[in-house]
């Protein structure tokens, strides 16, 4: 590229451009507008400003706890999941010990149902709300609306 001739009119310089091809081509304006280094400072200021925005506000917020999710059982009372447990036996264990905690010594249990709909299925459940056997059934025991008619 060759420049040719420079011209300057009321502070607005005409460049002519031949290419070695023998193309010509006229540039209006400055060589600062027309400069790629100059543009691309702006570019990276800009770059430089949205990444800082970016940071600042993602300090702000404070992370989430993890929570991890897993294939398990647990048992619904009318639809509504009232205990996480891993595994199908040990949903069976804690309903089994509460019907052992409502039975009394030396008696004999004629017929016991749920007074409402029980269910043990499988879902999806937080690790972090699954309770041992024994904390379960305390759970539910100390509830004030009794399951066991």
């Amino acid at each position: 590229m060759i420049y040719t001739s420079s011209i300057s009119r009321k502070r607005i310089r005409v460049f002519t451009m031949i290419f070695q091809d023998g193309a010509k081509l006229f540039c209006v304006g400055s060589v600062k507008a027309r400069c790629k280094t100059h543009k691309e400072k702006i570019v990276f200021t800009m770059l430089f400003i949205s990444t800082l925005v970016l940071l600042m506000t993602s300090l702000m917020w404070t992370p989430a706890e993890a929570t991890y999710t897993t294939e398990g059982f647990a048992i619904f009372v009318d639809g509504e999941l009232l205990i996480p447990t891993l595994t199908a036996d040990d949903a069976k264990e804690v309903l089994k010990g509460v019907k052992d905690w409502y039975i009394r010594e030396n008696s004999s249990v004629v017929r016991m149902d749920y007074a409402e709909d029980v269910q043990i299925r499988e879902c999806k459940i937080t690790v972090q709300d699954v309770k041992s056997v024994e904390d379960s059934i305390a759970f539910i025991v100390r509830r004030k609306a009794p399951l066991i008619t």
